[in-house]
């Protein structure tokens, strides 16, 4: 499992979990989710949103795997979504791409994840954090002399659709883990609904009509 920033760089990596434990319990046992629910991230304090008086707080994208709360957005379930709903769902799942992309580009930097490792479960473990922090090394000198243009991006960011769930089984990416039950409270709720009219209105961007058709007043 691993969380990353808007520059494809490694934030958070969870390595080595044995794969009898549900995806679900590998999130609700790791040491972020723990710091999360306790409020010692450090997280920056909630601040308007631009060109609007709606405050909200900082959060993570996420997919279906993670439950939503005031930090983690996910999207709406695919089922009787209405225009700004679904006009979220898009935006959120831009996003999100950025994950699928740094998993993709490590792996294409790395030619070790192009095939089994036949090494000990505690030289793989070496081996995945190695590469992620080198991964974030060579972003950081791409970054500073302008040649980050370089990378193979993995998942498009023009596409009208809003990404598969599998799409990083295809491109080398971390696989998407599986939905972590338990109740969703009011006010998370309430802040998704507030960024989906927000995202329609105010806060809109050009290309989403373009990709979604859509309009809502």
């Amino acid at each position: 499992m691993a969380i990353e920033d808007a520059n494809y760089k490694f934030l958070y990596v969870n390595v080595g979990a044995q794969g009898r434990i549900s995806d679900a319990g590998v999130f609700n046992n790791c040491n972020f989710f723990t710091a999360l629910q306790s409020d010692v991230l450090g997280l920056p304090k909630p601040c308007e949103l631009p060109n609007s008086s709606v405050v909200a707080p900082y959060m993570l994208v996420a997919d279906d795997a993670f439950p939503l709360s005031k930090n983690i957005m996910k999207p709406f379930p695919k089922r009787n979504l209405s225009e700004c709903q679904r006009i979220f769902n898009h935006r959120l799942s831009r996003a999100r791409r950025v994950v699928e992309n740094a998993s993709g580009i490590m792996s294409a930097k790395f030619r070790v994840y192009k095939s089994p490792m036949a090494l000990k479960n505690s030289s793989v473990k070496s081996v995945v954090l190695a590469t992620a922090c080198l991964h974030n090394f060579l972003r950081d000198r791409q970054i500073q002399s302008g040649t980050d243009s370089d990378d193979h991006v993995v998942v498009g960011e023009d596409t009208a659709d809003e990404l598969d769930e599998d799409e990083g089984k295809n491109s080398g990416g971390l696989l998407p883990m599986k939905s972590v039950a338990g109740r969703v409270s009011a006010d998370a709720k309430a802040l998704r609904q507030t960024l989906a009219i927000y995202f329609a209105n105010e806060g809109a961007v050009t290309w989403q009509w373009k990709s979604t058709g859509l309009r809502c007043d």
